[in-house]
């Protein structure tokens, strides 16, 4: 019988109908939005031969609750589960998170943009160690978010990665980070003060925009440039 090692660009996209699914042992790269708006699929493992996983692969899978990504040795794509309005429950490192947890796996370096856009189920985050790039727009929208522990070795945060996290009260930012793009805390209600570490350089536009709860921003001297209506 044939191996298959690889599921193409948008081979099942669209297929409302699909409740599940299981992946061969052989596979090695699920494509671009393959399953994008599969609005019926519940729940997927990503099996250890897995070493790539395209953009937009489970996009707009509104059904989908959990996922098993424990033996995946790959870094997070752009867009994964965006606009996964379901997703609770993210097993990584061989156990299960609680639900409304998420657990970035260890070997992840970075985060692809809109990874989790628009979870807005999840309501607290754990990242990997190793972990030094959160992309663009990576967790916008996750409206019951009120807790993450970022990595010591984050770098760049990128534009709207935590903007409308209405919940986030707080943020710790490493020593390490360097970067803060555009709109990154932008509507963040509930945020009331923020710390900037001493290892940055840049701050975007409208960082804080709309942060209609902040009292009070500690602006280290390391600062080269911040952008406009911060």
């Amino acid at each position: 019988s044939p191996k298959y090692t690889e599921i193409g660009d948008y081979a099942f996209s669209g297929c409302e109908k699909l409740a599940s699914i299981n992946f061969p042992s052989t596979l090695e790269t699920i494509g671009d939005g393959a399953f994008h708006a599969c609005t019926s699929l519940k729940m997927i493992v990503i099996p250890q031969s897995v070493k790539n996983i395209g953009r937009n692969a489970f996009m707009r899978c509104t059904s989908l609750g959990a996922v098993n990504m424990s033996n995946y040795q790959g870094d997070i794509p752009e867009g994964i589960f965006n606009q996964c309005t379901s997703l609770t429950t993210l097993k990584t490192n061989g156990a299960y998170t609680k639900v409304g947890q998420a657990v970035i796996p260890d070997n992840v370096t970075s985060l692809g943009s809109y990874a989790f856009y628009g979870c807005d189920k999840f309501s607290n985050m754990e990242y990997s160690e190793e972990c030094r790039i959160i992309g663009p727009a990576a967790f916008m929208a996750c409206t019951s978010m009120y807790s993450i522990q970022l990595s010591p070795k984050i770098e760049e945060i990128g534009h709207d990665a935590f903007a409308y996290c209405g919940n986030m009260s707080q943020y710790d930012l490493p020593d390490s980070l360097k970067y803060i793009g555009d709109r990154a805390f932008r509507g963040n209600t509930s945020l009331e003060e923020m710390t900037i570490s001493d290892s940055v350089k840049y701050i975007g536009e409208e960082t804080f925009s709309y942060c209609s709860s902040l009292t009070n921003v500690t602006l280290p001297d390391s600062i080269d440039a911040i952008g406009d209506y911060m």
